[in-house]
């Protein structure tokens, strides 16, 4: 399986749990950690600028709050990236709001596959990578 996960989130207990739960369901996957929007803008221009490399399965685990940018902004920002093979790479909300709010204003942002509400799942996993 040629896959990434990138989680971004600026709460460590989290991303501990994540990506333990990750390497539990498929220790091969490629996992990168951001914990603020700054850093993730960075890493995102480096990692899709347009490599050689053959695509792979990427999705990206965003918080709603995050330092700097919030998760909406930023994935505005990855869905207007000139990123080739875009459709290898899905945005996930992941948050503990489930505001009515939320939901309306993500079903407005086409980047965005879904919200996840945390904790991730295995069954999750296994879905988004079916």
């Amino acid at each position: 399986m040629n896959t990434q996960v990138i989680l971004i989130d600026d709460n460590s207990v989290d991303n501990v749990a994540h990506e333990a739960l990750i390497r539990n369901w498929n220790n091969e996957v490629d996992i990168s950690i951001i914990d603020n929007s700054g850093d993730a803008l960075t890493f995102l221009k480096r990692e899709f600028s347009g490599s050689d490399e053959k695509p792979r399965k990427t999705a990206i685990f965003l918080d709603e709050i995050i330092p700097y940018l919030e998760g909406m902004e930023l994935s505005e920002y990855i869905e207007r990236m000139r990123i080739e093979d875009k459709e290898d790479i899905e945005v996930y909300f992941l948050t503990t709001n489930d505001s009515e709010l939320l939901v309306t204003k993500v079903s407005m942002m086409p980047e965005v596959k879904k919200i996840i509400h945390k904790p991730l799942t295995e069954a999750c996993l296994s879905q988004i990578f079916a």
